[in-house]
């Protein structure tokens, strides 16, 4: 009985020897796989930290060609910016001469050069004038206005040029309907929305 027994034990020995070399040979599939699982883990989280700063690099590059392109369309814009220049201001009676009578003056003449600017845009554009006095008070025929800096602007004339990026003359009339008085009068050019040119004129 004890040899069957023994046996017997020496055979479920076997079997379990048998069955636990098969699962130790499972267990290493399996830690083998972690281990690679793991490796992969890493390397993904390393290329993470990669394809991160990347981005972030990307993105400041972005920011500064951004700011870079601004800085661009700043200089641009105030470049297409028009100029008046070589402005003569003429105060005429009702024949058309030039006189210095406040009671006379019917027309005041504001001639100038929009100056050649190869960035402008070309095409027509609308001139505004503003003569306003020591007060501050503009003289304005029409109280209409016009769009300045986010402000509603009243003007003393306004006339519509061909412009072609060259020297372009113009001459502008404001009609005296109200008596002038004698002192210091500003005149103020506009067009597209900028000032582009400034003169003054005392009348005694």
């Amino acid at each position: 009985e004890l040899k069957t027994v023994k046996a017997t034990n020496a055979r479920r020995i076997k079997e379990l020897q048998k069955e636990l070399g098969t699962v130790r040979g499972v267990l290493k599939s399996y830690i083998y796989k972690v281990d690679s699982l793991n490796t992969v883990n890493d390397n993904l989280k390393k290329e993470n930290v990669k394809v991160k700063k990347q981005i972030q690099e990307a993105n400041e590059m972005a920011r500064l060609l951004e700011e870079k392109t601004n800085e661009l369309d700043a200089k641009i814009n105030l470049a297409s910016i028009l100029e008046a220049d070589e402005i003569s201001i003429k105060t005429l009676n009702k024949k058309g001469k030039v006189t210095k009578s406040l009671k006379r003056i019917t027309n005041i003449e504001i001639c100038f050069q929009v100056l050649r600017n190869i960035t402008a845009e070309r095409g027509y554009k609308t001139i505004y004038i503003r003569i306003a006095d020591a007060n501050g008070e503009v003289l304005t025929t029409s109280g209409n206005t016009f769009a300045f800096e986010g402000k509603e602007l009243l003007y003393s004339a306004k006339k519509e040029i061909e412009y072609n990026g060259e020297n372009t003359p113009v001459c502008m009339y404001y009609k005296v309907i109200e008596p002038l008085q004698t002192g210091s009068y500003s005149i103020a050019i506009f067009a597209d929305g900028n000032l582009i040119g400034t003169t003054g004129i005392v009348l005694k």
